[in-house]
This record gives C-alpha cells, structure tokens and sequence, in this order.
C-alpha cells in the first residue's frame, strides 16, 4: 500500500560511497543520483572509512576510529534535525564495524525512527564466533532492534531465524541499470587470437573469488580468452602474471586491474561469457550487470546466485575449487555458439524484468510504505 501524501518523505540512508567502486558503495552511488519517486526523498550519511581497499581488512587506527566517530555525530544529527521518517542501513557485517553498527540502529531507536536493514552478503558464511560471542550477541542486537530486515539469498534469512526468532526478512535483489544508460566508450580490448571466445572475470581479484580455479581452467583449456578485472589484493598480480608467464597463456590472460563502472561496462559489451566460481557470495551486481549485457553466465551455486542464474538456460553453475567442473562449462558453451547467444538473450531479458533499478527500487519503496502503515 502506497503511502498517500504530499509533503517528502525523508530516508536516511546509511551507506558507503565510492572511492573505491563496487559492491555497496556502487550500489548507493546509483541510489542517490536516480533517486526514489514521489514522495520519497534519500539524505546520506557516507559509512566509508579512508583509506579503504576492497576486499583487504581495514587497519586499526586512530583516524579509523575518529571517522567511526564522525559517522555516528552524523547520523545523531540527521535523526534530531531533518525530520527522518524511515533509516535504510546498507549492513555489510565485519568484524570491526559490528559496535559502530549497532550504535547506529540503537541511535535510530532512539529518536523512534524505524529501521530497514539490507544484509550484503551471505552471513551464513561468516564467522561471529569471536570477542567470546559478543559478535554474534552484536548482529543480534541489530537484527532485534530493525523493523525489517531485506536480504539477498534462502541462506542469510534461514540463518537469521535460527538465532533471532519473529525476525522480519523480506527478498529483496540487487538492483542493475539498463546497459543504454551507461555512457558508451570508445575502444576495444583487442586479444592476438580473435576466433577464441572471449571469457571475462569482474571482481576482487582474490582467491576466495576463485581466481586460481579460473586460471587453471584457461591452463587446461584451449579456443578461450581470458580478461581479467578488478582490484587485485597484495601481491596476487605479480602471482597471476608470473602463473600466465611460466604456464605459456600470457597471449591468453589480459590482467586488466579496477576499472570505472563505464569501462567495465564496455569490457563485457566486448566479451562473449561472463565466468565468477567464487567461493562464497550474497548477490554479485556483476553479474546482473553481465546479465543486462546479455551474457551467459558460468558460476559458482553460491550465495544468491541460484536465485539469479538459471541453470542451462541463462548459464551453467558449478561448485566451488572443481576445476574440471568449470572446464566442462566452459567448454559446453564454447563448443556451441548457438547456445551462448540464446542464454545471452534470455539473461537480457530476465535482468530487465527483475533486477532493472526502476522495478528493484519499486520493491523497495512498497517496503517503507507498508513499514510507514504499520508503525503509525
């Protein structure tokens, strides 16, 4: 039920913004240059802590701990002087923001704010077993203390029930925009052997993403091309280059390193499979993204990505470390032309009509209406 009204309705959204892009904080960058429609309006308070790498632990300091400071007198100031109705807060769980977070929601509290927190990633898999429980006795404080709780795979909602009982989790997917409102660059990533299908990567180039299973499948493989990009963590770079090197398929593997959401864009307008086997995720906007770019897509049944991928007929999924199981999709739809370009449009199609910004966020606001009607 839609709330009816003509004055604004303010959201707060807790959230990271970019530097560095993806994941969350290119999810919110969208969120407030589209915006929500009427009456609803987004006010941001930016969860980044500086300086940040993707996928690499952020050190103790004490700038670290000044900023976690600087977000919470924010946060106290949105909720005492501009009217908040609702706080959305993008929650992505670590082993240091858990206090932070839970202070936010107990803030919100408060000021008699309801809350909607959106779990990224998939908790299942994560350990709050540390501080002797007071991890888990955290994430249960802020799962308690939140109205609704959206989430973005079966495995996160079934291991909330078992720890925090009356919880109200709802579905609700990453979000991607239509590929013909992303600017167009000039260009193209040209390999030696142009007949070779063209496999791309797009992620934190890290070995829980399944990097190394990815490279050994090119090793094992022949007829595929491997472009791989994201921000590598440590010294893998140097480890991949001197793998590709060594193993001959240096003319083969293009490590591309971050790009920009344009670039990335533009990179899988020019490959032909789009390939993730990581070990564990909650719902990869890169793959929606290379849904919307009609891709088929070859992953690991992890996370969300069930939900998303389906299985022969928008691409093919494979467990987690099998090697010879991610060979094998490879080359199914290397050997079968035909079969690529009908996955490709039907991931087209199944992202436009379900993950596309306007429909994800028309969800989402049917959320703060029905939590509006239910708390007044």
């Amino acid at each position: 039920m839609m709330v009816i009204t003509n004055e604004r309705i303010s959201v707060l959204l807790v959230s990271a913004l970019p530097p560095p892009w993806g994941g969350v904080s290119s999810l919110t960058e969208v969120m407030m240059r589209r915006g929500l429609p009427f009456p609803y309006e987004y006010r941001i308070v930016d969860t980044t802590i500086w300086p940040r790498r993707l996928f690499e632990p952020t050190p103790i300091s004490v700038g670290e701990v000044k900023r976690i400071l600087e977000i919470l007198v924010k946060c106290f100031c949105e909720l005492a002087f501009q009217k908040i109705k609702i706080m959305h807060f993008n929650f992505t769980p670590t082993r240091l923001s858990l206090p932070r977070d839970f202070l936010i929601v107990y803030l919100s509290g408060l000021f008699r704010v309801p809350v909607v927190i959106q779990i990224h990633g998939d908790l299942a898999s994560i350990d709050f077993k540390g501080w002797i429980g007071i991890r888990r006795k955290l994430l249960s404080g802020i799962i308690k203390r939140s109205n609704c709780v959206l989430v973005l795979n079966k495995s996160t909602s079934e291991y909330i029930s078992q720890f925090v009982q009356n919880a109200v989790t709802l579905y609700l997917p990453n979000f991607v925009e239509s590929v013909e409102l992303i600017p167009r660059k000039s260009g193209k990533i040209e390999f030696r052997h142009q007949q070779l299908m063209k496999v791309i990567f797009v992620g934190g180039v890290t070995p829980a993403k399944g990097i190394w299973e990815l490279l050994h499948a090119i090793l094992r493989t022949t007829g595929i091309d491997l472009l791989v990009v994201g921000q590598p963590v440590k010294d893998i770079k140097k480890e991949i280059e001197d793998f590709v090197k060594q193993n001959g398929i240096n003319e083969r593997v293009r490590i591309m390193g971050a790009k920009d959401r344009e670039e990335v864009f533009e990179l899988m307008m020019h490959s032909d499979v789009f390939c993730l086997p990581s070990y564990k995720e909650g719902l990869p906007i890169s793959i929606l993204e290379a849904m919307i770019c009609e891709m088929p897509i070859v992953a690991t049944a992890v996370g969300g990505i069930p939900d998303v991928v389906d299985e022969q007929l928008g691409g093919y999924l494979v467990p987690p470390r099998d090697v010879d199981a991610l060979i094998s999709a490879l080359e199914r739809i290397r050997d079968n032309p035909t079969i690529r370009i009908e996955m490709g449009k039907y991931n087209r199609k199944k992202a436009i009509e379900n993950y596309e910004y306007s429909n994800v966020i028309s969800m989402l606001t049917n959320v703060y209406s029905e939590l509006l009607n239910t708390v007044s």
